[in-house]
């Protein structure tokens, strides 16, 4: 194989076509039974997560990176990540965490003595890959096989004698025509397994023979995924389903996505089981964080959280809403870190007019991007700060006075009322809805914050009240009231 460097492409955006349409669901997963003490680690995005089969979710890593993917040794004592840069193992007693590989690489499968990781590699090109064992002492490789196809996912059986491997290759962004192989160790001797014809991405090496993830395209013009034993018998099926499965003495774990139940727009993963000698698979977690292809499963205590902290390095800046004076408005981060690990930045503030900042928030990123909930009473500026070091750029945020109003009718008359938040003098201006514009009719003195008037019109009038534009306030207005006193709803004058 042509030594390069390596590079991978994202694996979901790979197979979005053979995804249902929408993000997995990442609710509290629901347990339906299953080994006691087990539990699933699986990614979300950036996101690692450790899911005993009985409780709640444990988050372990934020900011893995886009695509991040997993791999647990049987015994449940190591775990690798394997993200965008390169390739994390942690001791999952203590959390602490060092990076093995500074490049891309495939999961991947620890041996049974926990010294050696065998992972899947692709070269720059996306057309040549090899299967390598990583001495994790030594942080020395050698390659255990050398297709002439890109990797795609490795196992190891738990005797630590036999490899297993999946290849496809990449056209025009999707994965095609998979093989699924068996290496004895021992001997180098390499042997393809499943049905000729059949597109394999995912492999499990259980003691009764290897368990295959195969994408069958479906008459609906939707490829179906399942998982088969090497004669073809089904024993996870979905419309789609996460790539990898992974062999237990429990039995044989996958993941499988279902469409969006009633009252929810979204598909949802669920953790299947089938037990050794099984031909059914049986559902043991409902709802299961995670839109990776890969997936871990121990039993014991379930680990430690990642002992790793990152920087914010980049950050952007982008209010979702119109600025109100005393309403929330909230302000979307999309942030780059220098590396895995929880990482947090603060908010600044500098109020317009003023020449100093001051903290208005810590922000945690996770999977680099954050939402702050942002209270203002006049217009200001923000940014986001790193320790010292500003890492967005400057943003106006520009905050509309609060106005409301009320109506009653006596007679001819409309009797309006209402405050401005946070004014202490000042007018305002009525303005009524004639032909299809709005037109000044009368003003008012705001004392304290409050105003009032009387107004002698028809029950069909349409009058709105604005607060005109300073300089720390956008122009505000009410929301239209009738002639009556009654909302008329839609939008405030200048919408």
């Amino acid at each position: 194989m042509r030594r390069s460097p390596k590079r991978r492409p994202d694996s979901r955006a790979l197979l979005a076509p053979l995804l249902l349409a929408g993000a997995v669901a990442a609710a509290p997963p629901a347990s339906a039974g299953g080994p006691a003490g087990a539990y699933a680690v699986v990614a979300d995005g950036g996101t690692v997560w450790a899911v005993p089969l009985q409780g709640a979710p444990r988050r372990l890593l934020d900011n893995a990176g886009a695509g991040a993917e997993v791999a647990l040794s049987a015994d449940g004592a190591l775990l690798a990540v394997f993200g965008p840069a390169g390739v994390l193992v942690a001791d999952t007693r203590t959390g602490e965490a060092r990076e093995v590989l500074a490049h891309r690489a495939y999961p991947g499968a620890f041996s049974p003595d926990d010294r050696t990781l065998y992972v899947g590699e692709l070269d720059a090109s996306q057309r040549d890959g090899d299967v390598r064992a990583l001495d994790l002492a030594t942080g020395t490789s050698t390659v255990v096989a050398d297709p002439p196809l890109p990797v795609r996912h490795v196992a190891l059986a738990s005797d630590g004698r036999t490899l297993g491997y999946t290849t496809a290759a990449v056209t025009t962004g999707a994965w095609a025509n998979g093989e699924a192989h068996v290496v004895d160790l021992a001997t180098g001797a390499d042997s393809r397994v499943g049905l000729p014809g059949d597109f394999y991405v995912g492999i499990a090496l259980a003691p009764a023979g290897p368990l295959l993830t195969r994408l069958e395209p479906a008459d609906t013009g939707r490829t179906r995924v399942s998982v088969v034993d090497a004669a073809g018998r089904s024993l996870v099926r979905g419309d789609a389903l996460l790539l990898s499965p992974v062999s237990t003495p429990a039995g044989t774990y996958a993941v499988r996505v279902v469409p969006p139940r009633s009252g929810d727009p979204d598909p949802s993963a669920e953790l299947d089981l089938v037990a050794p000698g099984g031909a059914r698979a049986r559902t043991v977690v409902a709802h299961l964080p995670g839109s990776g292809s890969s997936l871990g499963v121990a039993t014991g205590p379930p680990p430690h959280a990642l002992r790793l902290r990152s920087r914010v390095v980049a950050a952007s800046l982008e209010l979702a809403g119109d600025p109100v004076a005393g309403a929330p408005l909230d302000v979307a981060v999309d942030a780059r870190t220098d590396g895995p690990g929880s990482a947090s930045a603060t908010l600044d503030v500098r109020p317009v007019g003023s020449s100093r900042w001051r903290a208005y928030a810590t922000v945690p990123v996770r999977d680099g991007a954050a939402d702050v909930p942002l209270v203002l009473e006049r217009s200001a500026d923000v940014r986001l700060r790193a320790g010292a070091r500003v890492v967005s750029a400057v943003t106006r945020v520009p905050v509309a006075w609060a106005v409301s109003a009320t109506g009653r009718r006596e007679g001819g008359t409309l009797v309006l009322a209402g405050r401005v938040r946070g004014a202490s003098g000042g007018r305002v201006l009525v303005l009524r809805l004639v032909d299809g514009r709005w037109q000044p009719l009368r003003s008012a003195a705001v004392t304290g914050g409050r105003f009032s008037l009387r107004l002698r019109l028809p029950a069909a009038a349409l009058v709105v009240v604005v607060r005109p534009a300073d300089a720390a306030h956008a122009a505000g207005a009410s929301s239209p009231l009738s002639g009556t006193g009654a909302s008329a709803g839609g939008g405030a004058a200048g919408d």
